[in-house]
């Protein structure tokens, strides 16, 4: 069965691993009923949670996106890096574990100082 739909595609990937609604709800750390939700074709989640979503199931993301009619992927756009792709060092997936593990109140202070560094590093140096 051809699967056009976010909803029926996620829906059908977890069919497919055996899980329950709960099971996979608790993988993305999510209420049951906010899983339902997009499984029952409430909408399409942030690109985040796209994100997560396959990793769980080990896809790639432009597996879960919509197509329209005409076989395009409706947010292709959207999924599309807009500069090549680098290779991720084992240092920043380091970091992207230690700030997917933290509290939300440590990565609000984290994005900050990063944004600070950023912002300083844009400055124009006297001379």
């Amino acid at each position: 069965m051809k699967s056009d739909s976010f909803a029926q595609r996620l829906r059908d990937l977890r069919i497919r691993q055996g899980w329950t609604q709960q099971e996979m709800a608790d993988r993305l750390h999510m209420k049951r009923s906010t899983y339902a939700y997009y499984e029952q074709g409430g909408g399409v989640p942030r690109i985040e949670l796209l994100h997560q979503i396959a990793e769980v199931f080990g896809i790639n993301i432009r597996a879960l996106l919509p197509k329209s009619d005409s076989g395009q992927e409706v947010f292709a756009d959207a999924a599309a890096p807009s500069a090549p792709a680098q290779p991720v060092t084992p240092t920043e997936e380091y970091l992207l574990r230690l700030f997917r593990s933290a509290d939300p109140a440590t990565r609000t202070r984290v994005l900050y100082l990063l944004r600070q560094k950023s912002k300083e590093e844009e400055k124009p140096h006297a001379e």
